[in-house]
């Protein structure tokens, strides 16, 4: 049903959420206290022809999609502002496949989903990744040399809206990409209704074929966990792009329930090119 930009995070949550019934949504906002922590394994080199980017690094810019974006406060530590590390800004498209189960009723989630990053501003990238049926993620992305990491995370659907903005912003994704490096984070929201834990690793480089092209791809691993008035529990395979800073490919499993509702989730999303329209 959808993809992320980094991530990934709440996707599968989002699809299966918006099909218990519309109700009002409900705004919440939230800030975070994130844990860090990482270990650096061996690297490994990918195998295969690999497509060269033929991006050009995403410049300074004035002009956004969607909210506009400021470097959030609390980003000291992170590393430098690496504008050349940026995602190049533009619209991509995924089709996904597989099903959500909300109770006792199957929903299949193919379908395609457009992902909008605007240009860097201020060392933040803002995307929005929209789906006709369930709704919309966004997210602000601070880009440093050592990473991404995200400030702010929106879910909009027909059954709610959240939001987190943790301080400081939240590691998603390290540069360098080594094989065997770990972390977690996690989140509360303020009137303490939702947590949010995320443990990561880095399992092995992997090349896939993405729009005709050998794309050299870090596969992440992600055990999700949401406790308190959502619950879900989900395992997420990212295929991370780090020529392009980008997800090609992601794979959702995972049960949980809403509402008092139970759901499954088991979705799988594939970019259809990584060259930005």
């Amino acid at each position: 049903m959808r993809t992320p930009l980094l991530l990934l995070v709440p996707v599968a949550l989002l699809a299966a959420c918006s099909s218990g019934g519309r109700s009002t949504p409900q705004s919440l906002d939230t800030t975070t206290t994130p844990v860090v922590t990482a270990t650096a394994g061996p690297s490994q080199s990918a195998t295969g022809a690999v497509a060269t980017p033929t991006r050009q690094p995403a410049a300074e810019s004035a002009a956004t999609t969607g909210s506009p974006t400021t470097a959030p406060l609390g980003t000291t530590g992170l590393g430098k502002p690496a504008a050349r590390k940026a995602t190049a800004p533009g619209h991509y498209t995924y089709t996904s496949t597989g099903e959500v189960t909300f109770g006792a009723t199957a929903q299949s989630a193919s379908g395609t989903q457009t992902l909008t990053i605007s240009p860097l501003k201020g060392g933040v990238q803002h995307s929005l990744l929209h789906s006709d049926d369930s709704g919309d993620t966004e997210q602000d992305v601070v880009v440093r040399d050592s990473g991404s990491y995200g400030a702010s995370l929106k879910l909009t659907s027909p059954a709610f809206t959240k939001e987190f903005r943790p301080s400081p912003p939240v590691l998603l994704v390290p540069d360098p990409a080594a094989i065997g490096r770990s972390w977690s984070w996690s989140a509360t929201s303020t009137d303490g209704t939702t947590h949010l834990s995320a443990t990561n690793k880095l399992l092995r480089d992997e090349t896939l074929t993405i729009g005709g092209a050998k794309v050299a791809t870090v596969v992440l691993q992600t055990h999700l966990v949401l406790s308190g008035d959502v619950s879900y529990d989900a395992q997420l395979t990212v295929w991370w792009a780090p020529s392009y800073r980008l997800p090609v490919r992601t794979h959702t499993v995972g049960n949980g329930s809403y509402s008092g509702i139970p759901f499954r989730t088991d979705i799988t999303a594939v970019m259809t090119s990584v060259k930005a329209s």
